[in-house]
């Protein structure tokens, strides 16, 4: 049976009703309210080695979680790169269709010969597109 140690405490009126209400808000009696004050401090000061009350971790999870933590980081930054290349590459389609329309009004091309090339410029751009995005991003 192992022993468990007491522990007296005197506290003043404004003390006594903070721990009062601190015990009520977590439904505990007033030992449990004790115990848990005391365990909180003591692991918040390096007393207890238990993770639950906030203390260090000794079995190297805050290594893991910072791994964990940057690969996110990584992750996310890669798909920020992603998505930053086909806004670029979609503003680059915009921008020669654009230029491509100026050139076809200003020297009057063929109807015929505009949808052709315009058609030729399409499916170049979309393999362009396509092919960007299909590819492996390196960060």
């Amino acid at each position: 049976m192992v022993k468990d140690n007491q522990v007296l405490v005197r506290l003043n009126d404004p003390q006594f009703e903070a721990f009062k209400e601190f015990a009520e808000d977590r439904d505990y009696n007033h030992a449990e309210a004790s115990r848990e004050i005391i365990k909180s401090r003591l692991a918040g000061e390096g007393y207890l080695p238990n993770q639950h009350y906030g203390g260090p971790v000794t079995d190297g999870g805050i290594e893991q979680k910072v791994d964990e933590t940057k690969q996110v980081l990584q992750s996310q930054s890669s798909e920020l790169h992603q998505q930053n290349r086909n806004q670029l590459y979609l503003q680059t389609i915009l921008l020669l269709t654009i230029v491509w329309y100026a050139i076809v009004t200003l020297f009057a091309v063929p109807t015929a010969l505009a949808v052709i090339t315009g058609l030729i410029v399409f499916v170049g751009l979309s393999f362009g597109y396509y092919y960007d995005w299909k590819g492996e991003v390196n960060v």
